[in-house]
């Protein structure tokens, strides 16, 4: 086997890849066939021009080029990193670049996922056409690995190569294009949660109670949450700069006038204690924007994030990433905002999406859905999960919102037990 490997992938070599939105697939074989073998690598670019600014061929080839070639420069200094480019509808077009490559002295190592499947079949084509030492590379899916692929005599050999490195979740997003970007508020409850560290426990227990392997509401738990958001929905509706003043001495932000609550039903749990600064559950209000937004729903995604965080140090997702976004995603080059993920898992070059819902109606969920889906198209790759986890929405009133999920590629848990099952599917990860 070792005799297979050093021959189907030499000691030193030329690295092609195609340019595509996804630069996933243009690195993670070569860290799998090890960086330190690459005497250079050529990035082809599927563009006439590389002096286009916007359209298709900017989105999905030439501005992933460019991406490509500093994320290269950044992380593999020394080895150089050139662009080539062709129209990628021309099949010839891409002769010269082929026999350009095939003069090289290394051997070369095709990779031939993403960007036009032409650009592929014609630099493969010419390639041995000019009779030059090549292998390709492709990447297989859920989980991803790297097969080279080498024709020689009349027969093709292949050999799976071990996954020895792999992208970070910060690589992948930038990559796409995207990067993490904390708005102020994310600061701010990012501060704020780690003040009140164990809260979201105490709320959670408070409302849910443990029935053997999974969970169960506790008597009124969905009335006194309900009573919050109703409360929490009064705030956000006024959210405004009129209404919140800022305290620069300690970067906080507080009601002008506290906006009162009411008090829990009959039976109701308090979701704030006597610690807290805010008792949403005595008649008292929400008197800053942390404790506004904390009760309408960041308390259950710290919760669930805890559940998960314990779930993960299991070795049944052993080599798991969770990352607890709470925070924006945006345009890496615009700082256009994307989308707010909830929680994010990176798994064998995987990312795994999370959206919490506290207490929402069946409008609310079809909407979830559909950011969701386009937050997943714009940065999740293959054969990836998401799921909306809402565990104080009853199974029975979310069969529409289920049925346009399963088409969108989204899981919707719904009922007390929804924690559990989604720790259950995410053990289950490749």
């Amino acid at each position: 086997m070792a005799h297979e490997e050093h021959r189907l992938v030499p000691d030193r070599f030329v690295y092609v890849c195609i340019a595509t939105k996804f630069g996933d697939v243009n690195v993670v074989p070569l860290l799998h066939l090890g960086v330190e073998r690459a005497a250079e690598i050529v990035i082809l670019c599927g563009s006439a021009s590389m002096e286009l600014s916007k359209g298709p061929a900017f989105t999905d080839a030439i501005a992933p080029a460019h991406r490509l070639r500093q994320f290269f420069a950044n992380k593999l200094p020394g080895i150089p990193v050139i662009i080539d480019n062709q129209n990628p509808e021309r099949f010839e077009a891409w002769k010269p670049v082929a026999e350009r490559l095939a003069k090289r002295s290394d051997p070369i190592v095709l990779n031939v996922a993403g960007g036009r499947r032409t650009v592929s079949l014609a630099v493969s084509s010419y390639l041995r056409g000019a009779g030059a030492d090549f292998r390709e590379v492709l990447t297989t899916q859920n989980p991803v690995e790297t097969l080279v692929v080498c024709a020689e005599e009349g027969s093709v050999h292949t050999h799976k190569l071990p996954r020895t490195a792999g992208l970070s979740i910060e690589d992948h997003f930038l990559l796409a294009g995207y990067r993490r970007k904390p708005k102020r508020t994310d600061l701010l409850m990012a501060e704020f949660a780690k003040q009140n560290a164990g809260k979201a426990n105490r709320i959670g227990n408070s409302l849910l109670v443990r029935r053997g392997p999974g969970w169960d509401w506790r008597p009124a738990a969905r009335k006194a949450l309900g009573a919050t958001m109703a409360a929490y929905s009064k705030v956000e509706g006024v959210c405004s700069d009129r209404i919140w003043e800022i305290d620069n001495r300690n970067d906080r932000s507080r009601l002008k006038q506290p906006i009162g609550l009411g008090r829990a039903p009959e039976g109701g749990a308090e979701l704030f204690d006597a610690e807290g600064e805010c008792q949403v559950f005595n008649g008292a209000a929400f008197r800053g924007l942390c404790e506004a937004l904390y009760a309408g729903g960041r308390w259950l995604e710290d919760f669930i994030h805890g559940l998960l965080q314990e779930a993960l140090r299991d070795k049944l997702v052993e080599g798991a990433v969770l990352m607890f976004a709470g925070e924006t995603i945006a345009a890496a080059e615009s700082d256009q905002a994307l989308h707010e993920a909830d929680i994010a898992i990176w798994k064998s070059d995987q990312l795994h999406l999370v959206e919490v819902k506290c207490y929402t109606s069946k409008k609310g969920l079809i909407k979830s859905i559909g950011d969701l889906e386009r937050f997943k198209a714009k940065l999740a790759t293959g054969p990836s999960n998401a799921w909306i986890v809402a565990p104080f929405v009853a199974e029975n009133e979310v069969s529409d919102a289920r049925e346009r999920g399963t088409a969108g590629g989204i899981t919707v848990l719904a009922g007390p037990n929804a924690v559990s099952r989604l720790i259950q599917q995410v053990k289950q990860l490749p």
